[in-house]
């Protein structure tokens, strides 16, 4: 376990840590209760108004359907001619009462009738001696309007003088085929059975003309003491009391306004059952959040801890100690890439370790065939990026490149049969090709005689790495050719390609150095090559270069067939 700093430090990242998620979850908790409260306000008014307009559209349509059937009553043919025969005398008081009352049994308010004759006498009512004195009054005043006017229309208007209720009249004129004015009829529907009828729906409302004058109300107390209703706001509509959801709707052609009105008491309460019911909610989750902030914390401190440790243990013993940690989170990912990392290092310094024994052989053995370090270099970065593109084809070149690096330090004589050496310096080229793509192509052409000789290993390699390092210079694309026959017994072998070329100084003056114990510090492929079969076949074998700048070069190796097999 880590002590000292390296524990503080962890105690700090423990309590830091539980101060994120806490913070983190008091967040979350006001988001969700802000979102909460607007919800709820969101619903609670969308479900007021949408209550109101049920409420409305009940109003409209039973007022519509009241209205027109008394309209229809009091402008019926049937009606003015029983009328008529009555204010002759040639029907009976009787008859038009079982008429009336016929009719305003199928209708959904009741209402009353009466009747003047010609020279404004009340012939016939069913309206009781209370409410009759001040209607009949109201009464005359209309049809002396209507009859100064000629009207022969319906009229209508909201009658109020005092009480808890208004009624709503139909008024008629009534004349004889010839014209003359026999008398008037008025029906008065009861406004008490409209407020009991509303009452009755739990349906707040008010029906008034358009004028405002109150038709009918659910409650009087919404209505001024001159029968009116005119609320202050299209959506709200509040008393001393209390505060009301409103909706308005007109019939124009009926000359009324309809209100539907809803208030939900209970509503407060529920706001605040709910408040309280989340506010709980959330105290309980900030508690399990809180507790979950500190085992998290806990586990990831203990976690980071091992980790610590770890560390100090790789540190005090060395790169063969491993970090063992089985936490299964990110910190044990991050272990795992400590670990791949402590391999790499040994790997590498394991490499260098042997290349610093190679570094001590004789010379033939730094003569050997080997790669150019950029060839290794390039090609990784290479399979690097393809493995995000073509992943397949990285994991070919992964396979050749891994062959032909083993293929290179195996041990034995430093032999090969000629086939199998050509293999592997395919793999090579394929590489180079993977780089290059099309801008590299080659050729290889060996004799069916010759497959079997043993080589030098990797003898061609060199001279395949120069063509491709000299070649290329100024030109787009290169091909290399590589050609081997038994020419005269001996065994001819060339790489030849169409790239740049040696001017004629240049071409001089690596003949010179190909013959020489040490190279001039460029183009140590061809000067290895020479050093290497002036040592192992002396005069029988022999290494040539051909050059023309802009045309290509080509290196020719010939190995007499007998000495083939008598390499070291």
């Amino acid at each position: 376990m880590a002590t000292g700093p390296e524990w503080a430090q962890t105690l700090r990242y423990k309590e830091k840590l539980q101060r994120q998620i806490s913070r983190h979850s008091l967040f979350v908790v006001l988001i969700c209760f802000f979102s909460f409260a607007t919800t709820f306000a969101l619903y609670i008014t969308g479900q007021s108004l949408y209550r109101a307009y049920e409420n409305n559209l009940w109003l409209a349509e039973s007022f519509t359907a009241t209205y027109d059937g008394y309209y229809d009553y009091i402008t019926d043919d049937d009606m003015a001619q029983m009328m008529e025969r009555y204010f002759e005398g040639a029907a009976s008081e009787k008859a038009v009462i079982q008429q009336f009352y016929s009719f305003e049994g199928g209708m959904l308010i009741g209402g009353d009738i009466l009747f003047f004759d010609a020279h404004g006498s009340s012939m016939f009512t069913t309206l009781n001696s209370a409410d009759l004195a001040h209607i009949v009054v109201f009464d005359h005043i209309i049809h002396s309007h209507m009859l100064k006017n000629e009207s022969r229309e319906v009229y209508n208007a909201a009658y109020y003088l005092r009480g808890s209720s208004s009624r709503y009249a139909f008024a008629r004129n009534i004349y004889d085929d010839a014209g003359s004015y026999l008398g008037s009829v008025s029906i008065y529907l009861d406004g008490d059975k409209w407020d009991s009828l509303l009452r009755t729906m739990q349906v707040d409302g008010v029906i008034t003309d358009l004028s405002g004058s109150v038709i009918a109300s659910s409650n009087r107390s919404l209505v001024d003491n001159f029968n009116r209703f005119k609320p202050d706001s299209p959506l709200t509509y509040r008393t001393e009391n209390h505060q009301f959801w409103i909706r308005e709707a007109s019939d124009e052609l009926r000359a009324v306004r309809f209100y539907s009105l809803v208030y939900d008491s209970t509503l407060p309460q529920y706001f605040a059952l709910g408040l309280l019911t989340f506010g709980i909610i959330a105290v309980v989750v900030m508690l399990l959040a809180r507790k979950l902030a500190v085992n998290i914390a806990s586990l990831n401190t203990a976690s980071m801890s091992a980790l610590m440790s770890g560390i100090d243990e790789v540190r005090e013993a060395g790169g063969d100690v491993r970090i063992r940690l089985e936490s299964d989170d990110e910190f044990a990912t991050i272990a795992t890439h400590i670990n791949g990392m402590l391999d790499s290092i040994n790997a590498l310094s394991e490499r260098n370790l042997a290349l610093a024994e190679l570094n001590s052989v004789m010379e033939m053995k730094q003569l050997e065939a080997q790669f150019d370090p950029h060839f290794l270099y390039n090609t990784l970065e290479a399979i690097r990026y393809a493995i995000q593109i073509d992943p397949e084809g990285a994991d070919a070149v992964i396979i050749k490149l891994t062959k032909l690096l083993r293929y290179s330090i195996s041990g034995g004589e430093g032999l090969a049969r000629l086939c199998g050496d050509i293999a592997f310096l395919r793999d090579y080229l394929d590489i180079v090709r993977f780089r290059f793509a099309e801008r590299f192509s080659y050729e290889i052409e060996v004799a069916e005689e010759c497959a079997e000789l043993p080589v030098p290993k990797l003898l061609l390699q060199a001279l395949v790495e120069n063509s491709i390092k000299y070649g290329f210079h100024g030109k787009g694309r290169l091909l290399v050719v590589i050609r081997c026959t038994l020419e005269n017994d001996a065994l001819r072998m060339t790489v030849s390609d169409d790239g740049t070329g040696i001017g004629p100084e240049r071409l001089e003056e690596i003949k010179k150095y190909m013959q020489s114990e040490r190279g001039d510090g460029t183009h140590y492929g061809l000067h290895y090559i020479a050093r290497r079969i002036a040592l192992q076949y002396g005069p029988k074998g022999s290494v040539r270069i051909e050059s023309e700048p802009g045309k290509g070069t080509c290196v020719e190796i010939m190995i007499d067939r007998e000495s083939l097999g008598n390499g070291i």
